[in-house]
């Protein structure tokens, strides 16, 4: 019947585009893998990069006056919020409390050591 007909070739498209999409998939599958084997295919999980950045810092050493100092850039964030850690060759600052998180960690130039008990100031420096 005319019915039947139209049924069976609407079932015929419908199969027909099950498998174009079936080879499709393995065509992008085998492809894939061509791109791996060259080392061409980008894998996010292979990418590394910072849990959280490095805020911007200067370093200052003042021989003379025997004074190390770090002049560190987080730029509206309560000064209560900043953790300062420092040992006699490094020093670590991160802002993990707060909602911009930076995280800095340095061993001090030229070999500097310090008193880990000589931590002068933390204050917040106004721009004008």
């Amino acid at each position: 019947t005319k019915g039947g007909k139209a049924v069976t070739n609407k079932m015929s498209a419908v199969e027909k585009l099950r498998r174009e999409r079936e080879n499709g998939a393995k065509d992008r599958v085998k492809r894939r893998e061509e791109l791996a084997a060259k080392g061409l295919l980008y894998d996010p999980s292979s990418h590394e990069e910072p849990e959280h950045p490095e805020p911007s810092y200067r370093v200052n050493v003042s021989v003379r006056k025997m004074i190390l100092c770090y002049e560190i850039s987080v730029h509206k964030i309560p000064v209560q919020m900043i953790n300062v850690e420092m040992t006699d060759t490094t020093i670590s600052v991160d802002t993990l409390k707060y909602t911009k998180k930076f995280v800095l960690k340095k061993t001090h130039p030229d070999g500097i050591k310090c008193e880990p008990d000589g931590l002068a100031e933390i204050s917040p420096k106004n721009q004008g």
